[in-house]
C-alpha cells in the first residue's frame, strides 16, 4: 500500500528533540505538523539515554505495542529519576574538536567548565558517543512511525509505505567533517531511509521566522534588510547573520532569499548553564551541613537521590515561567511527611524558598553570557560594513519572558528590532519547522533559500613559490634555488584557493570550484609526475599570514597526484619548451646538445577545489593538456583522502 510523501524536520538538540513534518500532497501542503510523544503535549522529549545493566529496555505506550528493537536502553520520557545512571548531553561528544574550539575561551567568565561536567554526564565506558546518537535516534524514528499511523488512522500502514525527504539540523559550530558523516553514515545506519540532508539550525530558525511572520499584516521584516538570527536552545547558541534579498508571496507561496553576511558562528551557552548554576548552589548550600557534627549529619540520610532529582525537575518548571516580579516560588525536594529541615541549607521541611535575587542571578549570569557572544559577532560585521536593522531570537532559552525582555532591553539600545514569535511553541519548534519549510521551498520555488554558502575553512594547496623577503623567513620556511630558472625559491608553501569566511555562490549543479593556474617545470630524465596535498584550516588571518603545513592549525585532508608520463614531451600544444645558458661548472643543470644550454619542459596545472554545502567534496589536479581536449595512455589523476580528514 503506497503511503503519503512527506518532508520531515529533525531537531536533535543537545537537550531536547523532535520532528515536524508537513504532506506534500497540495490539500495538505503548509500544514507543519509537529510529533507528539507518547501521548504527550510535548513537541519535543528530553536528548537523554539510560543502559540498562540487566532484562529487556523495551517500553510500551498506553496501548501496549513495542516501539523499538532489541537495544538494552530506555530514552527519552522513559529515563525516570531511577535511572542510575542516565547519558545526557552525549550530543556535545559527537564532534569534540569542534566542541572544544566553541567553549568560548576568548568569552570572560564564560561556562567552558560547566559544559565540559555536562558532557562527561554524556560519557559512558562502553558506550562510544556515535552509537549513544544511532541508538536515541533509531528509538526517536520508532516513534515516529507509530504516530504518523495514529496521525493518517493507518494502522496497516508499514515504515516503507512512507516517502520520506530527511532534513537533519546541526549546529552551527559542527565541522563539516562531521556534518557528511552524520548524513552518510550514522544516520542511515540508525534506520533512516530515503533523501537525507542537512541544514544549520540557525538557518532553519530564520527561515520559520520569516515565512510564518509572512502572514501578519505588518511583517517584521523587509527585503534589503540585514538580520541577526540567534538560536539560544539548551546547550548551544547558534548565530547567523543574513541580508533579505526576496521576502514576498508568490503564486507559489512565500518566496524568501537570503544572503549570508559572514560565517556562520556559536558558542556552549544555553539554558541548561541556568539548571547547573543551581545545581552548584545546592551543593554550596550542603558543603556546610557536610562538615558539621555527626549529630547534623543524620540529617542528609533523609534526603535521597530521588529527592534532589525531584528537585531539579521542581526547577526546570518554575524557570520556564519565571518573571522578575514572581513571587518566590517553593521548590520541593520531597513530598514524604516528616523529611527534616535544613536551616543552613534554607530548606524547612523538604522546601526550598528560591528569592527573586537569587533566581534572577541564575538567569543574568547566562544572559550576559549571550550577549557578549552576540555583540562580539555584531562587532565583526560591523567591521566589514554591515549594520544590522534586527535579530531573530528563538530556542529554548528564548521561551522565557525573562530572557526576552532582558534581550529586547539590550538590542533597543543598540537600535536592534528584536523579532521574537509570541508563542511559546513557536519559539521551542522554530528550528524543527523552519527545516520543513527549507525543504519544501526548494521543491516549490525550484531554488534554495540561501544564495550563498559562507565558507567555514580555509582550503588550499601545498605548492613551492618564489621566495619573497617581505613574506617568508629564513628560519620558518627552507629556501632552494630552482634548478631551472635559478630563482630563489621557499618551500612547502600554501595557496590558498578558499578562505574562511569567502561568499561562494554554487553553479547550476550546486557545487563550487575555485580554480588557480600553477606552472610544473621538469627536465629530461624526470619523472613527470607529481603529488600535491590538500590543507585545510580554520584560523582567520591566512590572508596576512604565511603559512606552511607545519604551520599550527594546519591540517592535511588529501594527497592527489598528476602523472603525466603518458604524454608525449615533443608534443608542444603540451609543454612549453625554454633554454637557459648555465654555468658549466654546475652539476645541477643537464645539458642536451649543447655544452652550456640547458633544455626544460613547463607546462600550467590547474589546480581545483569542489565543494557542497560547505564541505570539500573533491580535490582537482588537471593539466592544460586536458583543457586541450589530449588524453594521457593511462589515468592522469589520483587522489587519497588521508584517514579521518575526508568530507564526503
Amino acid at each position: 500500500m503506497a503511503g503519503p510523501s512527506l518532508i520531515v524536520g529533525v531537531d536533535f538538540g543537545t537537550t531536547c528533540s523532535g520532528f515536524a513534518y508537513v504532506d506534500t500532497d497540495t490539500r495538505h501542503r503548509g500544514r507543519i505538523r509537529p510529533v507528539y510523544f507518547n501521548n504527550s503535549d510535548m513537541p519535543k522529549i528530553p536528548t537523554k539515554l539510560c543502559y540498562c545493566t540487566r532484562g529487556s529496555h523495551q517500553g510500551s505506550d498506553p496501548e501496549g505495542s513495542s516501539r523499538y528493537g532489541s537495544h538494552q536502553y530506555n530514552w527519552g520520557l522513559q529515563v525516570s529519576e531511577h535511572c542510575p545512571e542516565p547519558r545526557e548531553f552525549f550530543k556535545l561528544l559527537l564532534d569534540p574538536e569542534a566542541t572544544n574550539n566553541s567553549f568560548g575561551e576568548d568569552i570572560p567568565g564564560s561556562f567552558a567548565g560547566s559544559h565540559r561536567r555536562l558532557a562527561n554526564r554524556g560519557a559512558s565506558n562502553t558506550v562510544a558517543p556515535e552509537d549513544m546518537v544511532k541508538h536515541f535516534l533509531s528509538a526517536m524514528l520508532g516513534e515516529f512511525y507509530v504516530q504518523l499511523r495514529r496521525d493518517y488512522n493507518k494502522r496497516n500502514y508499514k515504515n516503507e509505505d512512507f516517502t520520506i525527504d530527511w532534513v537533519f539540523t546541526v549546529p552551527a559550530f559542527f565541522s563539516p567533517e562531521m556534518v557528511g558523516r552524520l548524513q552518510e553514515v550514522i544516520i542511515p545506519e540508525a534506520g533512516f531511509n530515503g533523501s537525507i540532508s542537512t541544514l544549520l539550525e540557525p538557518e532553519g530558525a530564520a527561515m520559520n521566522v520569516l515565512i510564518d511572520a509572512m502572514t501578519s499584516n505588518t511583517p517584521p521584516a523587509a527585503a534589503n534588510e540585514k538580520i541577526l538570527v540567534c538560536d539560544a536552545g539548551g546547550g548551544t547558541t547558534d548565530l547567523f547573520a543574513f541580508e533579505i534579498k526576496s521576502l514576498e508571496q508568490s503564486p507559489n507561496g512565500p518566496h524568501l532569499q537570503m544572503r549570508p553576511l559572514g560565517e556562520f558562528c556559536g558558542g556552549l551557552i544555553g539554558a541548561m548553564d541556568i539548571n547547573e548554576a543551581f545545581d552548584v548552589f545546592l551543593h554550596k548550600a550542603w558543603k556546610p551541613i557536610g562538615e558539621s557534627s555527626n549529630d547534623e549529619k543524620h540529617i542528609l540520610e533523609s534526603y535521597r537521590q530521588r529527592d534532589f532529582l525531584n528537585a531539579h525537575r521542581r526547577f526546570d518548571e518554575y524557570k520556564t515561567s519565571f518573571n522578575e516580579n514572581d513571587i518566590p516560588r517553593p521548590i520541593e525536594f520531597s513530598e514524604t511527611v516528616g523529611v527534616a529541615s535544613i536551616p543552613k541549607a534554607g530548606i524547612d521541611c523538604g522546601v526550598l524558598d528560591l528569592s527573586r535575587t537569587l533566581m534572577k542571578k541564575f538567569f543574568d549570569d547566562v544572559i550576559i553570557q549571550v550577549q557578549r557572544l552576540v555583540q562580539g559577532h555584531i562587532t565583526k560585521l560591523e567591521s566589514r560594513g554591515h549594520v544590522l536593522q534586527a535579530m531573530i531570537f528563538v530556542g529554548g532559552l528564548a521561551a522565557s519572558p525573562y530572557v526576552r525582555r532582558k534581550m529586547e532591553a539590550w538590542s533597543q539600545t543598540r537600535n536592534i528590532k528584536l523579532i521574537t514569535p509570541q508563542d511559546r511553541y513557536q519559539i521551542i519548534a522554530a528550528v524543527m519547522r523552519g527545516a520543513v519549510q527549507h525543504k519544501l521551498h526548494e521543491r516549490i520555488q525550484h531554488s534554495p533559500p540561501t544564495l550563498a554558502i559562507v565558507q567555514r575553512s580555509s582550503f588550499g594547496y601545498v605548492l613551492d613559490e618564489e621566495y619573497d623577503p617581505a613574506r617568508h623567513t629564513i628560519h620558518l620556511n627552507h629556501s632552494f634555488d630552482d634548478a631551472c630558472t635559478g630563482r630563489k625559491m621557499a618551500r612547502r608553501q600554501i595557496r590558498w584557493l578558499v578562505r574562511k569566511g569567502d561568499i561562494l555562490y554554487p553553479d547550476a549543479q550546486g557545487e563550487l570550484i575555485a580554480r588557480t593556474i600553477h606552472r610544473e617545470r621538469f627536465t629530461k630524465g624526470q619523472v613527470r609526475r607529481w603529488t600535491y596535498t590538500v590543507v585545510r584550516t580554520e584560523q582567520d588571518d591566512t590572508l596576512n599570514l604565511p603559512m606552511t603545513v607545519d604551520t599550527d592549525g594546519v591540517i592535511e585532508v588529501a594527497h592527489t597526484t598528476l602523472d603525466l608520463t603518458g604524454y608525449d614531451r615533443r608534443d608542444r600544444r603540451c609543454f612549453q619548451i625554454h633554454w637557459r645558458h648555465a654555468p658549466t661548472n654546475d652539476h645541477r643543470w643537464l645539458r642536451w646538445g649543447r655544452k652550456d644550454v640547458l633544455k626544460y619542459f613547463e607546462t600550467e596545472v590547474h589546480l581545483a577545489l569542489r565543494f557542497r554545502h560547505g564541505g570539500l567534496v573533491e580535490p582537482i589536479v588537471q593539466s592544460s593538456l586536458e583543457a586541450q581536449g589530449l588524453r594521457p595512455r593511462r589515468r592522469n589523476a589520483l587522489t587519497r583522502w588521508l584517514p579521518g580528514k575526508a568530507y564526503r
